[in-house]
């Protein structure tokens, strides 16, 4: 194996998940998740369209096997849209909690300063174009800033 970079096998390091979640959130009586869009590095997908309290309680399994979550203004929507709804569900949120996050809208935001942070006109920025669904293209513009994350973000060991 002389002169293979393990830094870069998919085998090594933290398990990174992509993550997507759409619905409304405000009042009460607004928090409803419609969709959620889950893809990993290896292009494993799962999709959820029928949000009930037994696919949030499955979500937050398949979350618990990955050790960081990367969104596109997660921090500020999806996390607590995603919360709110497995509580009003009786569905603990704590493993998506246990996992590092990483906003990407905001990484680009503070490393980059670029205030419109629209993901589509990032990702066209960055040249690597917009994928089928959010996720794929959150998981696309990891992998361009991957190295510099991991740069500014030592912690992540990525």
């Amino acid at each position: 194996m002389a002169g293979r970079d393990l830094r870069k096998s998919p085998d090594i390091g933290p398990r990174i998940v992509f993550l997507s979640v759409e619905g409304t959130h405000g009042s009460l009586k607004e928090i409803a998740v419609r969709r959620v869009d889950v893809v990993d590095e290896r292009k494993v997908r799962e999709v959820l369209t029928k949000v009930s309290k037994r696919e949030i309680e499955n979500l937050m399994k398949l979350l618990d096997r990955y050790d960081i979550v990367a969104t596109w203004g997660g921090s500020r929507l999806e996390l607590p849209l995603l919360t709110a709804q497995a509580l009003k569900f009786g569905v603990d949120p704590s493993p998506l909690y246990a996992l590092t996050h990483v906003d990407l809208e905001a990484f680009v935001r503070d490393k980059l300063r670029i205030l419109d942070t629209d993901l589509k006109d990032i990702a066209t920025f960055l040249g690597v174009g917009v994928g089928r669904t959010k996720a794929d293209t959150v998981a696309r513009v990891f992998k361009r800033l991957r190295s510099f994350i991991r740069n500014t973000q030592p912690e992540l060991a990525l």
